[in-house]
């Protein structure tokens, strides 16, 4: 490979206050709202509204542009994601919190069905793992002890370090929330930083057409 160059790509999010007011046992009659600092930040409905589980997501993303004009691919090296603080809410039983650095944009009927366990990046999901160059997942749990904070009792990665020749990198933060009964639930979301570094580099013909190919043919989201 040719013309390799070190990069540094960065993107922010912003914070995040809702509410999410659980009336009756049917979910689909739920009051939610975002109250505050909700820049980016988006309702998505679920396929099933039974559970009673409120999804909201940011989808962002970085500008490659400049290095897709020169026939370049971006290899990303490292993903730093960095968390002010954790959520404070009231009324949660669980909050999964899940950070996604994609190939393609995660279209909304991707992240519909969380409640079913359709994770982008895992087999029951159509976003491909391929698709998926970084990922991070985490589970919180109530604390016991200091009211409206959590505690994590998971965290992991996932992604194929995959390279791109597309114009963009996408990055999905998403937040599941399980409320613990009927009632007002809230929850405090804060800012997030993505620093990830990266070397791009010209690829033989043959590849960097290929890669070229499915970076546009495969991203049926970039404007949903």
């Amino acid at each position: 490979m040719d013309d390799t160059t070190p990069r540094r790509l960065m993107k922010q999010i912003g914070p995040c206050s809702l509410r999410f007011d659980l009336e009756s046992a049917d979910p689909a009659i739920a009051n939610f709202l975002f109250t505050a600092n909700n820049e980016g930040w988006e309702q998505i409905p679920q396929q099933n509204l039974a559970l009673g589980v409120a999804v909201v997501a940011n989808r962002q993303y970085v500008d490659l542009s400049g290095y897709a004009m020169n026939d370049l691919t971006t290899f990303i090296q490292s993903v730093d994601i960095q968390k002010s603080r954790d959520p404070l809410g009231t009324n949660q039983q669980l909050v999964w919190v899940y950070d996604f650095l994609t190939t393609r944009r995660i279209t909304t009927a991707e992240l519909s069905n969380f409640t079913a366990g359709e994770v982008p990046g895992y087999l029951e999901s159509t976003l491909d793992l391929m698709e998926m160059i970084y990922g991070e997942h985490q589970t919180l749990a109530v604390n016991g002890n200091i009211p409206g904070t959590f505690i994590t009792t998971m965290a992991d990665t996932l992604g194929s370090g995959n390279a791109t020749a597309s114009d963009r990198i996408h990055w999905t933060r998403v937040y599941v929330m399980a409320p613990v009964g009927l009632g007002v639930t809230q929850l405090g979301i804060y800012s997030t930083n993505l620093v990830s570094q990266a070397i791009t580099g010209k690829e033989k013909d043959l590849v960097y057409i290929e890669r070229l190919r499915r970076a546009y043919t495969q991203d049926p989201g970039r404007n949903e």
